[in-house]
């Protein structure tokens, strides 16, 4: 969950460094979408995906889904994990036949494809 933007602020008053955000989880082999270093203007948020990454866009009743609404998270691009070790229920549960990874959480995009998670919940 991505920290606040006061929080974000205060840090970089107390502090003089900036409070960069991420997402990730073990199977996209750490972060799957950061924060520009100097972005303090996207706090609130986990960033954009990593070069090469790509985000899913189905919606909550698996129509597309547009900027802002609440999303079933997909990802996936050359640093996910190609699946979980013999174990064909949880990869067919986990990976969908295109190649996304389904995170398991419903998290917003905005229209500059950053993952605004504040909202950020599983499934």
């Amino acid at each position: 969950m991505a920290a606040p933007q006061g929080t974000a602020r205060q840090w970089h008053q107390a502090s003089g460094c900036l409070l960069v955000q991420g997402w990730g989880m073990c199977e996209t082999c750490a972060i799957g979408t950061n924060n520009p270093l100097t972005a303090l203007e996207r706090s609130g948020t986990t960033g954009l995906p990593l070069p090469g990454d790509r985000p899913g866009d189905q919606g909550l009743r698996g129509q597309l889904a547009c900027p802002g609404a609440g999303r079933r998270d997909r990802i996936r691009g050359p640093d996910m994990m190609q699946g979980y070790d013999q174990q064909p229920l949880g990869n067919e549960r986990t990976f969908t036949t295109d190649g996304f990874m389904r995170t398991g959480d419903v998290a917003p995009w905005t229209s500059e494809a950053t993952r605004a998670s504040s909202s950020e919940k599983r499934t």
